[in-house]
């Protein structure tokens, strides 16, 4: 906001000294009129820019919502799968636990075995709950998961959505959604970098400049004159 704010004020400032006739005629290039005309045309823009930035990054990261939104489900179909295939009962156990994973639970916890009883015996420790994954953990998971069942001979579900062919497209678009938000934030993060070399940071920047022009005017007409008491008021934030 106080970009926005920022770039009102040289706005105002652009116009008081517009105001000034022929007594406002600076040395100094970059605080004549044209000049802090087309700085302000410059600041707009790169604000501009990064709006829609943000917005293509936010899209993006929706995009990768939707993409990641039925994983749980359709990894407990796999699972549903796999073990009415007839696979090894430790092979189902290790896909669960890849699945657990993806889905953001540790396997539960089991209570050390009080002498005199057996494992069956003991009672089983409260579920632990896994720090939420990111994107990019839980396609690995999945990834994992898919290389297991390529192992597994029995696994040849009829359904197409199940099937290895389909889940490594899917896997591949849960990469591209990932690539794809990445990419989208570096070109946020790089617009913002260009506006505020524009609003504080570069040389002649926004800041700088209404700061040189205030005391282009204290230098014309003096502290004590309206001109100057009129620019003294814009404020103006370094922001970075």
């Amino acid at each position: 906001m106080s970009n926005i704010k920022n770039v009102e004020a040289f706005e105002k400032l652009a116009g008081l000294c517009s105001g000034y006739g022929g007594s406002y005629n600076p040395g100094s290039p970059n605080l004549t009129l044209p000049a802090l005309h087309q700085l302000l045309v410059q600041a707009r823009e790169r604000l501009q820019d990064v709006n829609t930035a943000r917005s293509a990054y936010d899209h993006a990261t929706n995009q990768r919502e939707v993409a990641f939104s039925d994983l749980g489900v359709l990894s407990t179909r796999i699972i549903s799968a796999l073990r009415s295939s007839g696979a090894l009962r430790q092979t189902v156990a290790d896909a669960r636990t890849m699945v657990r994973k993806l889905q953001g639970a540790k396997v539960p916890d089991r209570l050390p075995v009080p002498s005199g009883k057996t494992l069956t015996e003991n009672p089983v420790g409260k579920k632990r709950r896994a720090r939420g994954m990111d994107f990019h953990s839980r396609a690995h998971e999945f990834e994992k998961l898919l290389t297991l069942l390529a192992g597994v001979t029995e696994y040849k579900p009829n359904e197409a959505d199940l099937q290895l062919g389909k889940l490594h497209d899917r896997l591949l678009e849960l990469y591209k959604s990932n690539s794809e938000v990445k990419l989208k934030a570096v070109d946020w993060r790089q617009t913002r970098t260009i506006r505020d070399q524009v609003m504080a940071t570069g040389k002649d920047s926004l800041y700088d400049t209404s700061q040189a022009v205030k005391e282009y005017v204290r230098s014309v007409f003096g502290t004590s004159s309206p001109a100057f008491r009129a620019v003294s008021k814009l404020s103006f934030t370094k922001t970075t």
